[in-house]
């Protein structure tokens, strides 16, 4: 009985500390330094991958299913595969496949905040 217990007891640390490592409430900005409007985000909520992005001078957001591995992050069935230690977004479509270097981001506000910034700078910098 005393075996049991401390099992238990060994088996619920550990699943606490498998659930800490989730990636619920966090996430990534992918700045593209070239054409700033194609930057995007994901901010993992509530077991959804919020996709942040710019179209036409608005930030808008998609929702997708996202599946966490030991290594990577398989977002919309492996159309964005997130590399967990280098933080490089592999993009997969129709066109071919892009890599993007990404970076933690504090809040999904924050996320949102920053594409909007770049949105209102490219429609600044447009002459007509």
């Amino acid at each position: 009985m005393k075996y049991v217990a401390i099992l238990v007891l060994l088996l619920g640390f550990t699943a606490t500390t498998a659930i800490g490592n989730t990636v619920d409430g966090k996430g990534v900005w992918c700045p593209d330094d070239v054409t700033i409007e194609r930057s995007f985000g994901f901010w993992f909520k509530n077991d959804k991958a919020h996709n942040w992005y710019i179209s036409i001078y608005n930030v808008r957001s998609w929702t997708y299913e996202y599946f966490e591995e030991t290594r990577q992050i398989n977002i919309n069935l492996g159309e964005y595969v997130l590399n967990r230690r280098t933080l490089e977004i592999n993009h997969k479509n129709s066109s071919g496949e892009t890599l993007w270097k990404c970076f933690l981001i504090n809040s999904e506000q924050a996320l949102a905040q920053g594409l909007k910034a770049l949105a209102d700078q490219v429609k600044a910098e447009n002459k007509i």
